[in-house]
């Protein structure tokens, strides 16, 4: 996955903030405090093999990060959770190949949605 074609849109959430831009401030702080913690227990859920875990976990991040509309890290947790779950037919990527990817996408993401907090807060 080319990180060039990561780009984070924040229209969505500027659009739900409005004129309020320490609204935006704050959902955006929580998903930076809130990725290491998640990124951890799918970390950990994927190396137990707790499956169902992992894809109630990235359901979870999607909701969250969903305000983001990103489409890119939208269809990579919807596809964690559905390999996780077994609802993806086995051609689909390895599941491994998929946390990797998820890594690296939110690593970009992360990025800059640090540098949209900086702009904000300046």
């Amino acid at each position: 996955m080319s990180n060039a074609r990561i780009e984070v849109n924040f229209d969505k959430l500027e659009m739900l903030a409005g004129e309020e831009p320490e609204f935006m401030i704050e959902i955006l702080e929580m998903i930076v405090e809130e990725s290491p913690e998640v990124r951890s227990k799918m970390d950990s859920c994927f190396s137990s093999s707790s499956h169902d875990e992992l894809a109630s976990t990235a359901h979870k991040f999607k909701s969250s990060v969903n305000v983001l509309g990103h489409p890119v890290i939208d269809k990579l947790l919807k596809d964690i959770e559905n390999t996780a779950s077994g609802k993806l037919p086995s051609e689909t990527e390895s599941l491994s190949d998929l946390m990797d990817q998820f890594h690296q996408t939110c690593d970009v993401i992360l990025e800059q949605i640090q540098q949209k907090l900086e702009d904000l807060k300046a």
